[in-house]
């Protein structure tokens, strides 16, 4: 039981009381994670892809936006291209836009990569063509679901 003076436990008591009967407006970031998409890419980013396929140093391809971060030291745009399925493993073709606080120009990385459906995990192929893993973020394993569910 909560101790301590009345007004402060009648305030704690109508807040929790609030939140068990407050109608869930939209469902914790957890359980929504099956329905997670990529966002509509962003009209900056559009512009820096054109800017990128148009001068040559990002390839040709149909690319789809898939996330970017922004900072104060650094941007970044991740794309994805020819997905193709092979079982419970999806590959494709990333790509990292990259600008670091202070320069002009965008870095681009294009990088092997594939999608373990069944482990929620994504791989890269290094330069002697062997898969290894690629470092996951909180929403990895969200974003390997979509892709999955793409092909």
């Amino acid at each position: 039981m909560l101790s301590g003076p009345r007004p402060i436990r009648r305030r704690l008591c109508g807040l929790l009381l609030a939140l068990l009967t407050a109608p869930l407006t939209a469902p914790h970031p957890l359980l929504a994670s099956e329905a997670w998409a990529p966002a509509a890419e962003p009209e900056a980013w559009r512009i820096r892809r054109d800017r990128l396929l148009a001068s040559g140093r990002l390839p040709a391809a149909d690319w789809v936006y898939m996330d970017s971060m922004g900072t104060d030291r650094l941007e970044a745009g991740e794309y994805l291209s020819n997905p193709s399925r092979s079982g419970d493993v999806v590959t494709f073709e990333a790509a990292v836009m990259l600008r670091r606080a202070g320069e002009r120009a965008w870095t681009v990385r294009s990088i092997p990569m594939r999608a373990r459906c069944d482990l929620g995990v994504m791989e890269r192929r290094n330069e002697s063509g062997e898969w290894g893993p690629y470092p996951g973020r909180p929403d990895t394993a969200v974003k390997v679901r979509w892709i999955c569910r793409q092909s």
